[in-house]
């Protein structure tokens, strides 16, 4: 069996390939994609749970091959989508994935957009999003606009895991009953402020967004939260504390944060973070 093999098939070898550049030692792109081509040529032609592609090394791989590997998959029924790139050629997100009835797990982290591409801040998602079966979805580097996220929402009724990292994210409103745990980390452009109406939200964790432009309808009751901010000084307004008041984990990352830790004397952290294990007694 050759370098690479037995790491390539996981599990049941029928449903689940995992190829992950760290098992190929220094293979080249071209043997690489060889053996790739090889390993779904003799599978046998049943349906396929799990694609897992990782590839990070210094010579990017030749995306026509991505393409064609991600096709194979989605005309496999594939359940678990999870690809990670260190490049990609295209700003458009191949539109095949985003049709995809089986989907359940849908995880994207491409590297953004290509540097010769003034236009665009990341990836762009396509105009048809149809995922019936999504439950957890998360994007890198990809453009979040208002009506994009609605498609995935409202043709994703299951969907319960929302992952939006380095992303630029030009969101007025999130709203979803079905929504479980929510992660927002990049930039916020266009509108000023943000909505989430999520009544069922269990986890939220927020990077690099000031906690003034957030706004909550239909509080949830957050068991943890993880927040990193920036902007102006914090002072515990109601309108957001009132989300953490059932936390059993919450961790706040920024500077000038005010936290109220008794009902009269609140306390300001300059440049530190409070990181808190809350139980009940």
């Amino acid at each position: 069996m050759k370098s690479g093999d037995k790491k390539a098939m996981r599990g049941d070898s029928d449903q689940i390939i995992h190829l992950d550049y760290r098992d190929f030692g220094r293979w080249k792109v071209e043997k690489f994609a060889r053996y790739v081509d090889n390993l779904l040529l003799a599978r046998r032609n049943v349906d396929l749970h799990t694609f897992r592609l990782h590839w990070d090394p210094h010579v990017p791989l030749n995306c026509n091959d991505v393409r064609k590997w991600i096709r194979y998959a989605v005309n496999h029924k594939v359940k678990v989508l999870d690809v990670e790139l260190c490049m990609y050629d295209k700003t458009n997100l191949p539109p095949g994935i985003f049709t995809c009835r089986s989907l359940e797990d849908l995880n994207l982290q491409w590297s953004g957009a290509p540097f010769r591409d003034y236009e665009h801040k990341g990836l762009v998602l396509p105009d048809i999003i149809k995922l019936p079966s999504l439950r957890k979805l998360t994007l890198r580097d990809v453009e979040v606009h208002e009506l994009p996220l609605e498609s995935f929402i409202a043709r994703s009724p299951g969907l319960e895991d929302l992952h939006l990292i380095d992303s630029a994210v030009c969101l007025e409103h999130i709203k979803s009953k079905a929504l479980r745990r929510l992660t927002i980390d990049g930039s916020m452009y266009g509108p000023d402020r943000m909505t989430i109406s999520a009544p069922n939200l269990i986890s939220f964790e927020c990077t690099g967004f000031s906690l003034e432009d957030i706004v909550w309808r239909d509080q949830p009751s957050l068991e943890s939260a993880h927040i990193d901010t920036c902007g102006r000084t914090f002072g515990g307004e109601s309108r957001f504390t009132g989300v953490l008041v059932h936390a059993k984990k919450l961790a706040l990352f920024g500077c000038d944060i005010k936290v109220c830790l008794s009902e009269d004397r609140p306390v300001v952290l300059f440049g530190i973070f409070l990181l808190c294990f809350l139980a009940k007694i």
